[in-house]
């Protein structure tokens, strides 16, 4: 019979994305929906964690130069000045995590 290998990139995997997934169901649903009742923006709070959770697993599994990362920070940049007005506070949430 075969043990589990713990050590396997994979379980580590998994366990920072359930710490994430923790934490932002404690945050965003414990807390902020609780107060504010907006689903809409909770609900896309949570995913951009997802998203951004994955993007930033991928870039540090890979070299990365500096070079890239203003890039990135430029993109991110302008998702806030180029954004409507129902969807800022994803925005706001996107500009505070590049500052």
């Amino acid at each position: 019979m075969s043990s589990i290998n713990w050590a396997d990139p994979l379980w580590e995997l998994a366990a920072r994305f359930a710490i994430n997934t923790v934490a932002m169901v404690l945050l965003m649903f414990g807390m902020y929906y609780r107060r504010y009742r907006d689903k809409e923006l909770a609900t896309t709070a949570s995913m951009f964690n997802i998203f951004a959770f994955s993007v930033l697993t991928i870039l540090s599994s890979v070299e990365f130069s500096i070079a890239a990362g203003f890039g990135l920070f430029a993109i991110l940049a302008l998702f806030s000045l180029r954004s409507e007005q129902i969807s800022k506070g994803l925005t706001q949430i996107t500009s505070s995590n590049t500052s």
